[in-house]
């Protein structure tokens, strides 16, 4: 995986890299739509083969361009095709690829309201990353027309009414089997209601060189399995759990010791060394005898948990933990302790209760728990 399909643009990001791919590299707009067009193109006849016909459904923006384009070509290539038009090109480069498709012999029709046509094959090129508010009149309607039909979609840059920069779906969102997406990988394909509506996601990078996406400052960056292994240093044949770290994971009150044993495990499975677990004294026990390879320290005050915090290098917090006196007595203590911490589930929910202060950590929430932690609504994350 390369440096820019690590990382995440949003709506801004993605303009910015046309931008800079324009004004340093003389790569016009519509030099990108075609080949944008082209590249969608090429990944619709690798997933589908078989497909005999298509239809493409064109929004006012560039991403519609980009559907006249792969109209263009598939009409070219044998396919039949139809292009429906939600509006009228609002753009240059969108206008010109419409009449290249004209010329070349396309059918394009003029959404009237009611049925799309039917085909193998539906592209959805309404609004990609253009969106600026709810989709609503024709283009509402023509996502829950595309919607109804039971045909492979296949979004181009982003399904359209999918927020880019949030993931977010404020109203009617196109379901899509597979996203082609150009130059930069979008967060909101892999935030929010992203995952359910984007299908498979295939990143095109369109030849543009790499310093164009060194020149923008992406919104995030994608962590994967491969990236996590380059970045694992590489050991001895004859290292030992000793010479690999010392972790601590704090957690698992009464009727929850499962989460706590899970990330034990988990712990060990991604290569720490010495792992021990401190829990419940009624837990500790039951651990140990499943998970022989944990250490498990029974804890039930003060004294106990700084037992079971010396010598270690690092302290996950949360898993099972609660919110009554004993997890807050485990997480003061924790926060106290100067080691470096990754705080997850309840230790971020007491965070976010009490205001506590916490030293300079990692923080793994899911979206309910960063929403409270940031004082926002779950649907902004």
């Amino acid at each position: 995986m390369t440096g820019s399909e690590e990382r995440l643009y949003g709506q801004s990001g993605a303009r910015q890299l046309d931008r800079v791919a324009t004004s340093r590299y003389g790569l016009g707009s519509g030099e990108l739509m075609g080949r944008a067009g082209a590249a969608a193109f090429r990944v619709l006849r690798r997933r589908w083969p078989e497909a005999m016909s298509i239809m493409i459904v064109c929004g006012p923006g560039n991403n519609g361009g980009d559907g006249y384009v792969i109209g263009r070509l598939a009409h070219s290539s044998g396919l039949k095709t139809i292009i429906v038009a939600v509006a009228a090109p609002a753009t240059d480069e969108a206008l010109q690829a419409r009449d290249q498709a004209e010329q070349a012999g396309v059918c394009i029709e003029q959404f009237s309201g009611g049925e799309l046509p039917d085909a193998d094959l539906l592209i959805d090129c309404i609004l990609g990353t253009g969106m600026k508010r709810p989709p609503a009149g024709d283009i509402a309607t023509t996502i829950e027309a595309l919607n109804r039909l039971d045909r492979p979609v296949m979004a181009v840059d982003m399904p359209s009414g999918l927020e880019a920069d949030s993931g977010a779906a404020p109203g009617k969102v196109v379901h899509a089997e597979l996203t082609v997406t150009f130059i930069g990988l979008k967060l909101g394909l892999y935030t929010g209601r992203g995952p359910d509506v984007s299908g498979k996601i295939v990143y095109e990078g369109i030849s543009v060189p790499e310093e164009v996406h060194q020149a923008v400052l992406p919104l995030a960056r994608l962590i994967t399995g491969k990236s996590v292994v380059a970045s694992l240093p590489p050991r001895r044949k004859t290292i030992h759990k000793g010479e690999s770290g010392q972790l601590l994971i704090v957690g698992g009150d009464a009727g929850m010791s499962g989460a706590v044993r899970l990330a034990g495990e988990a712990a060990l499975r991604s290569g720490a060394g010495l792992v021990t677990v401190a829990t419940r004294n009624a837990h500790a026990a039951v651990i140990n005898s499943t998970r022989p390879e944990l250490m498990c320290h029974g804890v039930e005050d003060e004294f106990g948990i700084e037992s079971a915090l010396e010598g270690k290098d690092c302290v996950v917090i949360g898993p099972g933990l609660g919110t009554g006196e004993w997890g807050r007595m485990l997480l003061n203590s924790v926060i106290n302790s100067g080691l470096t911490l990754v705080i997850d589930a309840d230790g971020l929910n007491m965070i976010a209760d009490s205001q506590v202060s916490v030293p300079q950590s990692i923080l793994t929430p899911h979206p309910g728990e960063a929403a409270r932690l940031l004082g926002c609504d779950p649907d902004e994350i």
